[in-house]
């Protein structure tokens, strides 16, 4: 069964061991960081030249032996976009690729198939979009994003604007503002969450993976930690079919569940 990161009842049951183990040792740690940060606060000598922290090498030792014990686990992930029924069917029959040109071409094609778009639009969307991006800072290109806990789902400012314009990022960031395309982008298809197993392995994101499982047992336990307990990052493989768990319109009760929009500031349709 996949391991849910919000969920420790889901967790392997040696990881959670390790963390309870360690739970002295990872709380030790975070007390002596906080007492340098108030140090640097007050001393900007000590942001430059902190002291060691005395629990740095068995702090280092649990998030490696976190990270180890999740090697072949799958993780629940969450997909935020926009699909048209038809897409939601190509999904459950083959899965979610990564972002391409290719992709993007055949989306935009099945969409003018389908009379959701004129040429005019499609032309448009094939002609000013960040699809290749292999060059720029920030880069899309060869993934596919997730969500790993679902306190993230509820943020507004951070997925409105995927739930709302069809096509995703990549295709629809030159056009947001663009009156001849964003209603068209905005009418088309529903708000959908794929939510999928991702595997581990696979999953890139900004601190290991055994990092990322300790901040949030330890967030849980109301232990700061400096960081965000939030997880997100990409996979740069296909996710296939069979990995699917479930595709959840705008319309399931999940939705509202999980996304808390309808309090949101902005409506999602």
């Amino acid at each position: 069964m996949p391991i849910a990161l919000d969920d420790e009842t889901t967790w392997p049951s040696d990881l959670r061991k390790l963390l309870d183990d360690g739970l002295s040792v990872l709380m030790a740690f975070e007390g002596e960081r906080e007492r340098i940060d108030r140090l640097a606060e007050k001393d900007r000598s000590f942001k430059y030249h902190p002291p060691s922290n005395p629990y740095d090498d068995d702090r280092n030792g649990i998030v490696a032996a976190s990270t180890e014990l999740l090697t072949e686990a799958d993780l629940i992930g969450y997909h935020c976009t926009r699909l048209c029924e038809d897409e939601i069917q190509v999904i459950r029959s083959t899965g979610l690729r990564p972002l391409s040109v290719e992709l993007a071409d055949e989306r935009v094609q099945r969409r003018l198939a389908a009379g959701d778009f004129s040429s005019a639009i499609g032309e448009r969307l094939l002609g000013q979009n960040r699809v290749d991006d292999r060059n720029l800072p920030e880069r899309r290109t060869g993934m596919t994003w997730f969500i790993f806990t679902t306190d993230a789902l509820r943020d507004e400012s951070g997925i409105w604007r995927l739930l709302t314009y069809w096509g995703g990022e990549a295709l629809y960031i030159h056009h947001e503002e663009d009156s001849a395309v964003a209603p068209t982008l905005r009418a088309c298809g529903t708000a959908c969450i794929v939510e999928v197993a991702a595997p581990v392995r696979a999953i890139e994101t900004f601190a290991d993976i055994g990092e990322q499982f300790i901040r949030c047992f330890l967030h849980r336990r109301e232990i700061g930690t400096g960081h965000d307990p939030g997880m997100e990052g990409y996979v740069q493989e296909s996710i296939p079919a069979d990995r699917i768990r479930r595709v959840i319109r705008r319309n399931d009760t999940d939705f509202e569940r999980l996304t808390a929009c309808n309090a949101w500031d902005e409506p999602l349709t």
